[in-house]
């Protein structure tokens, strides 16, 4: 009886060894996200179109609560950054104007740009398969701040500002694989958006922007504290 208590408690103690990851109840670190980002849904833009894809960068603070040693809560809060652009072959006029000799000139628009700024939460439950290896799965709440577009004529933006009314709330599920070596860390992570990112328009019957995203994005991140 003994040595089957000896046994089974040395086994215990190789297999909370061998999946012992966080040191510490609570530990924090820095983490910086670049993603491609992509418009979904019914109206939206194609792939190739202005608005129909964006590059998505995020950095933010993060910690990890841990529960057991190989199961821990993933909050993080930080600043997102989101940016697209489309540049024409042609370009296309799109009115006239008068320069300084009072002759007046065709305009001509090749290029169009947006971006915006604002908050990102995003609140996950990890889970370490391995001493370093991992999943997670959780939410993602986007917080809104501004939105500016660049079409190359002031009334054209003004316009566009008018018409793309962003929500001040996005919402999100994320998830994905990852490795943490030491407190450093690298995962590859899929969000899927549950909300539509403007308000809707409606126009001949037709509803426009009512259009989400899918994002894919490559996370680099160091945790303070972190013992593996």
């Amino acid at each position: 009886m003994r040595k089957i208590i000896f046994i089974a408690a040395t086994l215990l103690a190789f297999a909370s060894n061998a999946f012992a990851n966080v040191n510490k109840p609570f530990i924090s670190g820095i983490h910086f996200s670049e993603g491609f980002e992509i418009a979904r849904g019914e109206y939206s833009p194609d792939f190739g179109s202005f608005m129909g894809s964006r590059i998505y960068t995020a950095l933010t603070y993060n910690a990890m609560i841990a529960i057991t040693p190989n199961f821990v809560i993933h909050p993080a809060f930080g600043v997102h950054f989101r940016f697209c652009s489309h540049r024409d072959d042609d370009e296309t006029t799109v009115g006239t104007s008068v320069d300084d000799e009072g002759d007046v000139i065709l305009v001509s628009e090749d290029y169009e740009n947006n971006y915006s700024l604002g908050l990102v939460l995003p609140l996950t439950a990890r889970y370490y398969i391995t001493n370093y290896f991992f999943t997670e799965f959780g939410l993602e709440f986007n917080f809104n701040l501004f939105e500016k577009f660049n079409l190359g004529i002031n009334v054209y933006d003004e316009a566009a500002e008018k018409i793309f009314e962003p929500k001040a709330l996005n919402l999100g599920l994320t998830g994905g694989l990852g490795a943490t070596f030491d407190g450093f860390e690298i995962s590859l992570k899929y969000t899927h958006g549950l909300t539509d990112l403007y308000k809707e328009k409606t126009s001949y019957g037709i509803k426009f922007f009512n259009w989400s995203y899918s994002r894919i994005n490559l996370n680099i991140g160091y945790w303070f504290g972190y013992k593996s």
